[in-house]
């Protein structure tokens, strides 16, 4: 969803900062998160609840906002991109998400039983 949407592109790869040129980026971003790597730590089954999976999404806008000013585009792509996160996920997303890890934690223990899994 977020990886997909037009201004994403800031946030799809950990931040380079040797490449860009951004040696006190590391002084002052303490815990950089990328979109690339919340993706992968998804797919990789590392978070242990959907509300941690939000807030590495929140964290990756937030690090963009910290580091950027303001006037600067990338501050005001995570602006908007936090604010199109919130509104389309939210607290109800996490809810949402809350009852498909349950549901494919029923299943898991089913498939183990040989029961029939409940559809997702």
């Amino acid at each position: 969803l977020v990886l997909k949407h037009r201004n994403a592109w800031p946030f799809c790869e950990p931040v380079d900062h040797v490449a860009l040129g951004i040696p006190d980026y590391p002084d002052i971003v303490k815990h950089p998160m990328d979109m690339g790597t919340v993706r992968d730590k998804l797919q990789q089954d590392k978070y242990k609840d959907p509300k941690e999976w939000a807030e590495d999404v929140r964290l990756t806008f937030n690090n963009a906002m910290l580091y950027n000013p303001a006037t600067d585009r990338v501050h005001k792509l995570a602006q908007e991109m936090k604010a199109t996160f919130e509104e389309e996920v939210g607290l109800e997303g996490i809810r949402i998400k809350a009852k498909e890890l349950k549901r494919s934690q029923k299943n898991l223990v089913k498939a183990a039983e040989g029961a029939p899994q409940i559809p997702t």
